[in-house]
């Protein structure tokens, strides 16, 4: 018998599809808070939606395949974030 509800692509479909889902679901709520300059500022998860399908339909643009793997060297921030689910959308893997 095969297990087919834990199949690397199966896994990998579904992370990649939980941003967008998360931005119609959540639209307005805050996704996250970062911090520029003294000031907090909000991102919700309908505009973390919107960049990450941003960043993703460049990266593809760029020449990004499904199955490709990125290395992602950033300080943690919000920019990381959203890049690492815009890879993950875009069908590639990050790698640590």
């Amino acid at each position: 018998m095969t297990d087919t509800t834990s199949s690397p692509k199966l896994i990998a479909s579904i992370v990649a599809a939980l941003p967008g889902s998360a931005a119609e679901r959540f639209e307005a709520r805050v996704a996250a808070r970062y911090k520029v300059g003294d000031e907090w500022r909000e991102l919700s998860y309908g505009e973390a939606g919107r960049h990450i399908d941003e960043i993703a339909l460049g990266l593809i643009e760029l020449g990004l395949e499904p199955g490709d793997r990125v290395c992602l060297l950033a300080d943690t921030r919000l920019e990381w974030m959203l890049a690492s689910y815009a890879i993950s959308a875009a069908g590639a893997v990050v790698v640590p």
